[in-house]
């Protein structure tokens, strides 16, 4: 009856307005389903909403062009493109022209997923490769690891994810951990009916996040389904060099491991161990001495440039301090 009062309300746009009153009594059943009722209604639209922003893409749209889908369903940068297709797509066209397909080096294994054929497709020139690191190359200094949903749970509760992060920090310098969702699940690690009042330490979320306090300089990016990777791949191409094949495949292997990586962490682990160096500090006394030798020769004074007067203090007394 409230509703069909306030449909005839908006029906009259702007005619009488009509007051509704409603006379219960206070601490009744009645007063009681009434606000149930309204708690139910709330909790619906807010269902609506959420399933709304979460929904996933139906298969017959799986494939189509930005102009072909609906506004409210092309990425941001595809939506206000519209008016302007015509000069973009030319301009696109002159300027693969000048410099050729893109190109990416993939991993054998990857072939078994539907995204390099996707990769193809777009215009992408893929260069298949045995890869010790990584799953997708975009540049000489770019390495891209793939994790779908359930291979994300597998490797993080089996510690290979660890490794595989370890492994891209020490050979590549913009090291990328991409999370690709199924098209017909939430756009999210976990629902809401999932999270627990208290966040386990064995939950997918806590160790995600135990991965990216461990590894700071690892960038994570988050994929709502292939065609969205697509877009985020070109995105992290642009204006990059391309990749050279032998060399993306010589990364990781024992070859590559005796002339060297390109950032040894056996030392940086140990620094930042020590007493006052953590994550925001270590980098400054790495640029400052070349071994551990020439740390313990600073002095307090020198240590507080580099630390400040706390945790120099603290460093000083470690290294100074008789057994």
């Amino acid at each position: 009856m409230v509703r069909a009062i306030e449909l005839e309300q908006a029906r009259r746009c702007g005619g009488v307005c009509m007051r509704v009153y409603f006379l219960v009594l206070a601490d009744s059943v009645e007063e009681q389903g009434y606000r149930s009722d309204l708690t139910a209604e709330k909790e619906a639209f807010e269902g609506l909403i959420l399933a709304k922003g979460r929904m996933a893409l139906p298969s017959e749209w799986e494939g189509r062009t930005a102009q072909q889908l609906p506004p409210q369903l092309r990425l941001e940068e595809e939506a206000t493109a519209g008016s302007n297709a015509a000069t973009l797509r030319g301009g696109r066209a002159r300027a693969s022209s000048s410099r050729g397909a893109p190109t990416a080096v993939v991993d054998l294994r990857e072939f078994r997923s539907a995204l390099p054929n996707m990769l193809q497709l777009h215009g992408v020139t893929l260069r298949p490769a045995t890869l010790e690191v990584g799953d997708y190359v975009l540049a000489p200094d770019l390495v891209v690891e793939r994790k779908a949903l359930p291979d994300l749970v597998q490797s993080l509760a089996s510690g290979r994810l660890y490794n595989q992060a370890e492994a891209m920090l020490r050979t590549y310098r913009r090291p990328t951990l991409l999370l690709e969702f199924d098209e017909n699940r939430p756009f999210a690690l976990a629902t809401r009916a999932e999270l627990a009042a208290d966040l386990s330490p064995n939950s997918t979320t806590s160790k995600l996040c135990l991965l990216l306090l461990h590894f700071p300089k690892l960038r994570l990016l988050w994929s709502r389904r292939p065609l969205h990777t697509i877009a985020i791949f070109d995105a992290l191409k642009r204006g990059a060099p391309e990749p050279d094949v032998d060399k993306a495949a010589a990364v990781g292997t024992h070859a590559e491991q005796a002339a060297g990586q390109l950032f040894n962490m056996t030392p940086q682990d140990l620094l930042r161990s020590m007493p006052g160096v953590h994550a925001h500090n270590y980098r400054r006394l790495m640029n400052a001495v070349t071994n551990m030798h020439e740390l313990s020769q600073l002095s307090l004074g020198r240590l507080a440039e580099l630390l400040g007067e706390q945790n120099a203090r603290r460093l000083h007394t470690f290294l100074h301090q008789s057994a």
